[in-house]
């Protein structure tokens, strides 16, 4: 063999003539070598024939693997940091040592075939770029080289954690008695502002971010989330803009995922028109009534006339002179057109 070893010397059989001999060679470093001579019977050797091979059983080196867009390189991709399509790119370099005509095979998470081809001088030189899929809260891109000889290097691998989405929390604006979507005066609180509860979703946690805004755009909250605020919720003042009030909340989780943004709004209806009131009769208009201006029952007539803002259903409320009621009841069709006629 290789190293000089004797592995066979004996008579040639029968069996020998017609199957050959089979013998196993050793390997001596990256060479094999088996040799072999017949010697007749007379004694005359002949030449020796020999053949010989290079063995390479190497494991071929290694390529390494990385994920990239880590921004802040916490091991975690956020939203903002996954691709567009939600994947992951990752940048394969190819070890020194690897050849053109190597086989290089990447693999995403699932196990999915991304490359399977010949390296080439491109990959050498620049690296291979792939996207990485995401399945559930994590991504990898596992690597191979194969090199001519059949050796296959050590798989290479870089994973990561995935967290791109928060939960949003839940807004509701508080103390509107009736249920009725608007907001009057007596709703209002005595600064004119509205109640609004933020109510933080069973995945909040503290260190989380949350943002409350009111109507305006104004920022009322912009720290982290407490237990506090978890057990209770968080309750503000909402203001009103013009006919509006509206509260929006929004959560940021510690990976920098924004939630959908949670809103609640409502009219706010909060002063009425006023009505007119006329007294009729004054004959020569100087504000003082006389026995022959008063009515038969000593009364003077008045009339209220309703703006034209007013409503069917609103309610008009009269009073006279002592404060005794006149009239309250809701605002009819005719009193819109005729105004209502009493008797002070």
């Amino acid at each position: 063999d290789t190293n000089g070893n004797v592995l066979v010397d004996r008579e040639v059989t029968a069996d020998d003539l017609t199957n050959g001999i089979l013998v196993d060679g050793s390997v001596v470093g990256d060479k094999v070598e088996v040799t072999a001579q017949v010697i007749d019977k007379v004694g005359n050797p002949s030449p020796e024939a020999s053949d010989s091979a290079l063995v390479d059983t190497g494991a071929a080196p290694a390529p390494s693997v990385e994920l990239l867009g880590d921004s802040n390189s916490d091991g975690i991709y956020n939203s903002a940091e996954l691709g567009a399509d939600g994947t992951v790119t990752a940048k394969i370099t190819l070890d020194a040592s690897t050849v053109e005509g190597d086989r290089i095979i990447i693999t995403d998470t699932n196990g999915n075939v991304l490359v399977d081809r010949e390296v080439t001088a491109a990959d050498l030189a620049n690296g291979i770029h792939v996207e990485g899929s995401v399945v559930g809260d994590k991504v990898e891109v596992t690597a191979q080289v194969i090199d001519k000889a059949g050796n296959p290097s050590p798989e290479a691998t870089d994973s990561a954690v995935v967290d791109n989405s928060a939960a949003a929390p839940a807004v509701e604006l508080l103390g509107d008695s009736n249920n009725d979507g608007i907001y009057n005066s007596a709703e209002l609180g005595a600064d004119g502002t509205v109640t609004a509860k933020i109510t933080l979703d069973a995945t909040t946690a503290e260190g989380d971010r949350i943002i409350i805004t009111d109507t305006n755009g104004n920022v009322l909250v912009d720290r982290e989330v407490t237990a506090a605020d978890l057990t209770n919720g968080i309750v503000v003042e909402g203001s009103v803009v013009g006919d509006k009030v509206e509260v929006t909340a929004q959560v940021i989780d510690k990976a920098g995922n924004p939630s959908p943004e949670a809103t609640d709004s409502a009219v706010v209806d909060n002063s009425a028109a006023a009505p007119a009131v006329e007294l009729l009769g004054d004959s020569n208009s100087d504000g003082i009534y006389n026995s022959v201006e008063l009515g038969a029952d000593g009364t003077v007539t008045a009339k209220i006339t309703l703006d034209a803002t007013t409503a069917e259903g609103d309610q008009i409320i009269i009073t006279d002179t002592n404060g005794n009621v006149l009239v309250d009841r809701q605002v009819t069709a005719t009193d819109l057109t005729n105004g209502l006629l009493v008797e002070g």
